[in-house]
């Protein structure tokens, strides 16, 4: 044995002095045979934890398959710090195996015979970043008291008008009541003829969601040839040739046309309009004021940022069976865990508020309050036929509106973000979401980050891990719904069909969690 390949860390004062006299490459006189720890257990610097019991069979195998021959049967115990663990402890393990057993690959192993095998040593493995990626959607706003709910936005800004009356489909009828009176200024957008058009349509109700309104927008901007229903193309051909409307959605669409009219002072020209632009401006008018409205509930509810950091810390404490880069060996009783002391993560939130005061890695994938660049969209078009005109709904897509907005791009938050989530040497291993509406809009995103994780692969997916939190007042049989749905919709992407579906075989293989965090953010 070389003294000199063998170093310890230091914990609680005390050096182990038999740690610096040997190796792993095989069990030589640094494993002292025996039936337990409990002569270990008073040590400073050893901690012996028990574990292994939430490894589903898919990590027992490929724990066991980093052992390699040799027969001993008893009890093992390790005392070592390794050098490139990073840590400031060391951890015991329990070796109960009647099979052929032997230590880990020998650290010799040197990474140009790692990359000549195609193989990686244990070190390699060991020292691999476990990346873990928080998704925190509206549901954290909410739980952390932000009124930042759709409905809650539009009941503000339709309750000014006299017309209106809660709960009841009179939104339309309030928004003409104003253009009646000429005053179209406190509308701040055509989109809320739409939306007050859907809001009536649903007998008084407001979409429930930010993925419906999403919805909404999507719905309305690709038919450009629909003359039937509210759509762009019937809002252009009213545009162009202006009447007496024969339903509710000519009328809401001679409604928005003679709100252009009495903004513009009589200059809307009908013939000359690009609808497309014009709706695109009109929208940036309704984020402009959504924006307005959710920075001054931030500034009222002072709470507010304290309840975000403890809600996300109990998400971050919340215990995945792949916690901590380790290799588990032993009995169902007892396992080694050698922590890489690097638990590197990163924050991707889709709401446009940045209340945690300690995440360096925080990104806003839909653009935030701070940069003024918050905005709504739709997801790709590429689930529509040939026969589909849309080239100009592109524009509404999150992808391009990213883009022009400069949400992402060279040098900002969220590219660097996505930079290192896709560099090949990351290995994103857990995957945490809370209060995420799961909507078709956002399912892009949502697939990027699966397919690095690799959760459908029955190889490298066997180390990857997603959990879903809520807290008490949200629906768990919904979010289970949206879930499934997710994955099935991933699955079937992917052409990953297992029986029972992808998402029992996570939750079959222990790499799927669904649980309510116990934290009070009233």
């Amino acid at each position: 044995m070389d003294r000199a390949d063998a170093h310890a860390e230091p914990f609680g004062g005390l050096l182990l002095p038999h740690v610096s006299r040997h190796r792993l490459d095989r069990l030589g006189p640094c494993l002292q045979w025996d039936d337990g720890f409990g002569h270990m257990a008073g040590i400073p610097g050893i901690l012996c934890q028990p574990a292994f019991q939430a490894l589903p069979p898919g990590r027992i195998t490929q724990v066991l398959h980093h052992l390699g021959s040799g027969h001993r049967r008893g009890e093992v115990q390790l005392h070592r710090a390794l050098p490139f663990f990073g840590t400031e402890h060391t951890k015991i393990f329990s070796l109960s195996l009647q099979e052929n057993v032997r230590s880990p690959l020998p650290l010799s192993q040197t990474p140009e015979t790692s990359r000549n095998t195609g193989k990686k040593t244990y070190k390699d493995r060991i020292e691999e970043s476990m990346k873990t990626l928080y998704l925190l959607g509206n549901g954290f706003d909410l739980a952390c008291g932000l009124p930042s709910r759709y409905s809650d936005y539009f009941n503000n800004r339709f309750s000014v008008f006299p017309g209106f009356e809660k709960d009841k489909p009179t939104a339309v009828t309030a928004l003409e009541e104003k253009l009646q009176t000429n005053d179209c200024h406190k509308i701040p957008s055509a989109w809320f003829f739409i939306f007050a058009y859907y809001h009536d349509q649903n007998n008084g109700k407001c979409a429930s969601t930010w993925k419906d309104v999403e919805s909404i927008i999507e719905t309305f901007t690709i038919n450009e040839n629909d003359y039937i229903n509210l759509s762009i193309g019937m809002c252009a051909d009213m545009f162009a040739y202006p009447r007496t409307p024969t339903g509710q959605e000519e009328h809401v669409a001679h409604l928005i046309w003679l709100y252009e009219r009495l903004r513009t002072n009589d200059q809307f020209q009908n013939t000359d309009v690009d609808v497309y632009n014009l709706f695109l401006k009109e929208l940036k008018n309704f984020e402009s004021d959504f924006q307005e409205y959710l920075a001054t509930a931030v500034n009222e509810n002072i709470p507010y940022r304290e309840r975000a950091d403890q809600l996300f810390k109990e998400i971050t404490e919340a215990q995945t069976p792949i916690q901590e880069e380790s290799f588990a060996i032993g009995s169902v009783e007892n396992y080694a865990s050698f922590s890489s002391g690097r638990d590197d993560h990163y924050v991707l939130s889709f709401n446009f508020t940045r209340p945690l005061t300690n995440s360096p890695t925080f990104a806003n994938i839909h653009g935030s309050l701070q940069d003024k660049n918050a905005f709504f969209g739709i997801g790709g078009t590429s689930q529509y036929t040939e026969d589909d005109d849309l080239p100009n709904a592109v524009r509404f897509t999150k992808a391009e509106r990213s883009l022009s907005l400069g949400v992402t791009g060279t040098n900002t938050d969220l590219d660097s973000v996505f930079r290192a989530l896709q560099s090949p040497e990351e290995n994103l291993r857990v995957i945490k979401f809370f209060g995420l509406s799961l909507g078709e809009a956002d399912y892009p995103y949502l697939k990027q980050f699966f397919d690095k994780s690799h959760i459908t692969d029955t190889d490298s997916g066997v180390n990857s891990f997603l959990g879903f939190y809520y807290t008490k007042g949200q629906a768990r049989d919904e979010l289970v719904h949206s879930i499934n749905s997710l994955l099935q919709r991933y699955s079937s992407d992917t052409g990953h069909k297992p029986i029972g579906g992808l998402m029992r075989e996570l939750q079959n293989t222990g790499r799927l969690a669904i649980e309510e965090l116990q934290v009070a953010c009233d």
